[in-house]
């Protein structure tokens, strides 16, 4: 046989081949920061220092006068974003991991294309691996109409090592005055009001008040480094005058920032004073291997878990939600 007579060859590329493999599955899986000990209650979340202190340890302070609205499921969630679409006069960013095909994804693409042809600024920037399942007409569709269609983190042979850095993040800014985050994606999977297995269920924010500049903040981060574009000026950050009761922290993390949620949600559990009221709507929820919750001493702390799977859980995340949640039933 031929193949036998490059020994060495051989040898050399199944070992850079093995080399190449390693770099792939160590970057996809995710780096571990995890706390050694509980979070002790230092503060309570009524306390003025807590809100001092999260500004301090995660970068944004708490806006106050806003005005928020939770969405629940498609039937809420797609409405009120096409809505907001439509009523944009001036600019329109938007930014996805998940952008898939299907009726909503046709309706999205019309409403933007639509406003991008009326003059409206629209910047849509979608992860490249996330709308892999994209109809290619969708894209073509929006950038004939004028509309800024931009791939995030697309993957070459010299970034493979670093696929797995993506973002997640769900953003929606309109006029710089109305802004959208949650967990739902562009797509089928999430319309309807998870009545069956079918229809995914997932939670979005609508936003009017200061806080919304953080959103466009968010945004502006990752269009920058995709494009090389800075937004600047009151077309993106207009002047917004407080007109809600409600305050609000936008936290912002990126793949050199792992564990910037999990350090807030823990730090927000240890805060509790009456009760904790937990909505896991995420599939990669995991929790540490020995399945510890964090421990409260206050007797009148009382705990509600309701973990939703969204029908995307694999066998190898159960056994450790199931640990977890037997040992925080154990705790009370």
């Amino acid at each position: 046989m031929k193949i036998a007579k490059y020994p060495l060859a051989i040898a050399v590329l199944s070992a850079v081949a093995g080399v190449f493999g390693c770099l792939i599955v160590a970057n996809l899986i995710p780096e571990r920061r995890e706390l050694q000990q509980p979070l002790p209650h230092h503060l309570a979340s009524s306390d003025d220092q807590f809100k001092t202190s999260l500004g301090a340890l995660f970068g944004s302070s708490s806006i106050p006068g806003n005005r928020v609205e939770t969405l629940v499921n498609g039937n809420q969630i797609f409405p009120s974003m096409l809505q907001a679409i439509r009523d944009a006069k001036n600019t329109i960013t938007f930014e996805t991991y998940i952008y898939w095909r299907g009726d909503i994804a046709d309706q999205f693409a019309d409403k933007l294309s639509q406003k991008a042809r009326e003059g409206v600024s629209v910047k849509v920037l979608l992860d490249w691996v996330g709308s892999l399942p994209m109809e290619k007409a969708l894209v073509e569709r929006m950038q004939a109409a004028g509309v800024e269609v931009v791939k995030f983190r697309p993957v070459s042979w010299s970034t493979v090592d670093r696929v797995n850095n993506r973002t997640h993040r769900k953003l929606l800014i309109v006029d710089g005055r109305v802004g959208f985050t949650g967990g739902v994606g562009i797509g089928d999977e999430w319309n309807g009001d998870a009545r069956t297995p079918s229809e995914w269920r997932d939670n979005h924010y609508r936003l009017e008040g200061p806080a919304v500049a953080e959103l466009q903040a968010a945004f502006a981060e990752h269009w920058i480094e995709a494009t090389g574009e800075l937004l600047m000026g009151d077309r993106f950050f207009p002047a917004i005058k407080q007109d809600g009761k409600q305050d609000a922290q936008i936290v912002v993390s990126s793949t050199h920032q792992r564990n910037v949620m999990h350090l807030m949600l823990m730090t927000a559990l240890a805060a509790a004073e009456k009760n904790i009221r937990v909505e896991l709507l995420t599939s990669f929820l995991m929790p540490s291997p020995d399945g510890n919750c964090s421990k409260r001493e206050s007797a009148a702390s009382k705990s509600r878990l309701l973990c939703l799977e969204k029908r995307l859980m694999r066998a190898l995340f159960r056994k450790r939600h199931a640990t977890f949640g037997a040992n925080c039933s154990r705790l009370g």
